[in-house]
């Protein structure tokens, strides 16, 4: 295994869901270690584990989990250490994984991204057990759902330990909340469909900051990347709030204040950005509300 595959696992070990009550995963026996490629009861475990869990017929569920891993280039996890991670399944699709302080949002369209969904985890643990690559140990735990609560994995690059925290059928019991979590992954997914390679638009902000950074900025995108930002015909001055000149900026936004005391969200009924973000982190701080408003879309054809 790759150190690039290792990491991405070390990522995805701290997503490792499940689909069952409230309670946390139960001690259990230790995992058993051994040659990756000739761990035969990890084999038959995960067989029998996939079977259990296509019985369950779970589709909904959200999660917290915990991550402990060395590599050869980071000591502890970047995203989810100590168990902060959140993730969001509904009807077997991920529809959301950052943590609670949302400073790490794992991007649902990226293509390298980790595992999110049980589903998913076993395909994984599965393609290891195949292809172990440099692993080697490789030990993994499933609870009487099939849902893999401990991976551990051992290989000339570092280790990984991974397993949950909090587990629970359903959604996030925040009516809002759910809403959003689902118009979002509708309108992600409208916009996957019909995203332009290039596109020009207007970002503005309304927030407790120099009016500089307010905008309207006016923003050509081509193939992600933002190669034009204006104001008033001249370029974006430093400090303005280019996380938002994107549409995955805006996506993102939302994905970082889906934890806010109150967010509403406003999406573009053609192409399915976000429209209008309305934000407040903290109902009982002051000044904290935002407002971002992208309007004015055009695809770049030339």
């Amino acid at each position: 295994m790759t150190l690039t595959r290792l990491t991405s696992l070390a990522l995805g070990l701290a997503l490792l869901v499940t689909a069952c009550d409230s309670r946390p995963a139960d001690d259990g026996p230790p995992l058993e270690s051994g040659e990756a490629q000739t761990n035969g009861d990890t084999a038959a475990d995960l067989a029998a584990a996939q079977n259990r869990w296509a019985d369950t017929g779970i589709t909904t569920y959200h999660y917290e989990a915990f991550l402990d891993m060395e590599d050869e280039n980071t000591s502890e996890s970047r995203c989810g250490a100590g168990g902060a991670l959140v993730v969001q399944v509904i009807d077997g699709v991920a529809t959301m994984a950052r943590d609670k302080l949302g400073a790490c949002v794992i991007e649902l369209s990226d293509p390298q991204r980790p595992p999110l969904t049980v589903d998913e985890w076993l395909a994984f643990i599965d393609s290891v057990i195949v292809d172990a690559g440099d692993v080697t140990e490789l030990g993994a735990r499933f609870d009487e759902r099939g849902v893999p609560v401990e991976v551990f994995m051992d290989s000339s690059t570092g280790f990984v330990d991974g397993g949950i925290r909090e587990l629970t059928v359903g959604l996030i019991a925040n009516l809002p909340r759910e809403l959003l979590l689902k118009e979002m992954h509708k309108a992600r997914a409208l916009w996957e469909t019909t995203k332009p390679t290039s596109y020009r638009f207007q970002v503005g902000v309304q927030c407790l900051c120099a009016e500089e950074h307010r905008g309207p900025f006016d923003v050509l995108v081509q193939d992600g990347v933002v190669v034009e930002a204006l104001l008033k015909g001249r370029a974006a001055p430093a400090g303005a709030p280019d996380d938002y000149f994107t549409v995955a900026g805006l996506f993102a936004a939302v994905d970082r204040f889906a934890f806010s005391d109150g967010i509403t969200v406003d999406y573009d009924p053609d192409f399915g950005f976000p429209a209008i973000i309305d934000a407040d982190p903290e109902r009982n701080s002051i000044d904290d509300e935002l407002r971002i408003v992208a309007r004015a879309f055009q695809e770049v054809t030339d």
